[in-house]
Parts: structure tokens; C-alpha cells; sequence
């Protein structure tokens, strides 16, 4: 069971990292994210006069953050996860002996005693 796993887990895997790579995320960091933020806080404040509208596009400003902190982090752990990737990999392998060797066979059915 562990030899159809191991396959499918490490395809699933490596899929996510390849789907996930430098072009899909954007290659902000931090520190630009906040200066992106406060340059959208400053566009609310001068196009919009009513607090509601200001405060709409604020939150807009804050989620847009969140987003670009979230790739921002996610950039900066893109080798530690590939790492980890590889490790339950040779994990797998090891647990299965390489993969190589055939499932050993139960031992036999040990015969009922005989009762006199």
C-alpha cells in the first residue's frame, strides 16, 4: 500500500511547487508591500470625500497587503518546503527499502495441535 502512496504523495507534491513557482507568485518583499499600501492609502484619501468611501478602499488597500505578504512569505519559504518535499521522499524511500524489493510473503500458517 505505502508503494502506490509514496507516488502519488510525491506527484502531488512537486505538482504544488511547480504550479506555485516565480510565476504565479509576485516577487514582493515586506517592505515594498507596506510602501504599496501606504501609496493606496493616500490615493483613497485624496479621490474619495466621504468616510464610507475612504474606509471601502482602505480595506481594499489592507487585502491587496495581505496578498502581497502572504507571497512575499511564501517566496522566502519556497526552498525550505522544497526541502521538506525531498525529505518525505527519502523518507519513503526508506520505509519501503528503496522501493525495489517485493513485499515479503507471510510467514506459513502454523498447523493446528493435535488433541488425543
Amino acid at each position: 500500500m505505502l508503494q502506490r502512496i509514496k507516488p502519488a504523495l510525491l506527484a502531488g507534491l512537486t505538482g504544488f511547487i511547480l504550479l506555485t513557482g516565480p510565476g504565479v507568485a509576485r516577487a514582493e518583499t515586506a517592505p515594498s508591500c507596506a510602501v504599496v499600501q501606504t501609496r493606496c492609502d493616500a490615493s483613497c484619501a485624496a479621490r474619495y470625500t466621504s468616510e464610507a468611501g475612504k474606509v471601502g478602499c482602505q480595506a481594499r488597500c489592507a487585502s491587496e497587503r495581505g496578498a502581497c505578504d502572504a507571497s512575499a512569505g511564501y517566496d522566502q519559504a519556497k526552498p525550505w518546503v522544497k526541502k521538506k518535499v525531498q525529505s518525505v521522499g527519502e523518507f519513503f524511500d526508506g520505509l519501503t527499502d528503496g522501493g525495489e524489493s517485493p513485499p515479503s510473503e507471510p510467514p506459513p500458517a502454523k498447523p493446528a495441535p493435535v488433541r488425543n
